[in-house]
């Protein structure tokens, strides 16, 4: 354990850049770690995360959901797997007061109101705040902001990160190894986070920057409806050739939107990773969803839960009439499509049977 915590503190002091001591305190110091949302992907992020935890507290408004952690110590969706003793949930969300790490893990578009009642609370200013929403915000129905910016905006004395990745929570909590990027505000930091909170079966994989996380994160969804469309419209055909186009054009589409917002970097591998997952997965809801607009069916009819991807459509489309924003080749056509202004058959001869050129 002692050369364990050499090896830590090493790493800290190369990569972080700080002092011999800090780096010791920093490398031995288990956290209080606070996550807002104890759905099935928080609760399982907050599984793996209480390895290297002093303690993990789950708040949610949902009553049944902490009774069931607390009476039974696991989570209702798994109730065989047994969560640490370290793992506790509450109601009240003044005990985002307690944390030293902050994860959010509710749909994005709660964010704001959700920042304006931890407000309300005396948030330490050491506090670290992750997002683990997918999703972009559009501000005065004209700007496209990134829930990072967002949330600093509310907390400007906080670092605030963005962790995403491939990373299906049935997978998370059987202790299926997951990478996530993280990336945020204070990119030294962002390294001792991914430290602090890996376990032998999540780790957290700093990156620089974080537009380009975030842009991934809120449009591979709207690429895996896409791929859902053309899945639906082949009626049960293999037609994985197509399907890798839309992948393909979705990663170009979602570089060059991190351009238009500002950020020039690649996108991480956890990044591609999640693209290709999510338009690639059986499980994934917003490629069903597209299979379902395939059917000719509307969003108004569909009755399996929460598609991010339907938002965030339309984050692309007004993306695409930012400036430079006439080069992304295909998500603004699946706003399209959602509202009823083009055919899947256009859809189809636009994108896959005619020539795009680069």
């Amino acid at each position: 354990m002692k050369f364990l915590k050499i090896i830590c503190c090493t790493c800290l002091l190369l990569t972080c850049k700080i002092n011999p001591t800090e780096a010791m305190e920093m490398a031995t110091k288990k956290s209080n770690v606070v996550v807002v949302g104890a759905g099935v992907f928080g609760a399982s992020i907050a599984y793996q995360i209480s390895q290297n935890s002093n303690s993990v507290t789950l708040i949610d408004n949902n009553e049944q959901i902490i009774t069931y952690i607390n009476d039974k110590h696991a989570h209702p969706y798994w109730p065989d797997i047994p969560f640490p003793d370290n793992i506790t949930a509450k109601v009240d969300p003044s005990f985002v007061s307690s944390a030293d790490i902050l994860f959010l893990s509710i749909p994005s578009a709660l964010i704001p109101d959700l920042c304006k009642t931890i407000q309300n609370f005396n948030l330490n200013s050491d506090c670290d705040i992750i997002i683990l929403s997918k999703g972009l915000c559009v501000v005065n129905r004209i700007h496209v902001k990134t829930m990072v910016d967002i949330v600093h905006q509310y907390f400007p004395h906080n670092d605030v990160y963005a962790a995403h990745g491939a990373s299906f929570a049935d997978e998370v909590i059987q202790n299926i190894p997951t990478h996530l990027s993280i990336g945020g505000t204070n990119f030294s930091r962002a390294k001792y986070l991914a430290n602090t909170l890996s376990s032998e079966n999540l780790h957290f994989i700093p990156t620089e920057g974080y537009i380009g996380l975030c842009v991934a994160g809120a449009l591979k969804n709207v690429a895996a409806i896409a791929c859902g469309v053309v899945s639906g419209y082949y009626k049960g055909k293999k037609c994985d050739n197509a399907t890798s186009v839309i992948a393909t054009l979705a990663i170009e589409d979602i570089k060059e939107a991190s351009k238009i917002l500002g950020e020039e970097n690649d996108l991480s591998l956890s990044s591609i990773a999640d693209i290709i997952m999510t338009c690639n997965s059986s499980e994934s809801r917003n490629r069903v969803f597209g299979e379902h607009l395939a059917k000719g069916k509307k969003l108004i009819d569909w009755r399996g839960g929460l598609v991010e991807g339907a938002t965030a459509s339309e984050n692309a489309f007004l993306l695409k009439n930012y400036s430079g924003g006439e080069s992304l080749k295909l998500l603004p056509h699946v706003f399209r499509i959602i509202r009823g202004d083009e055919t899947i058959e256009e859809f189809i001869s636009d994108i896959l049977k005619n020539k795009i050129n680069p």
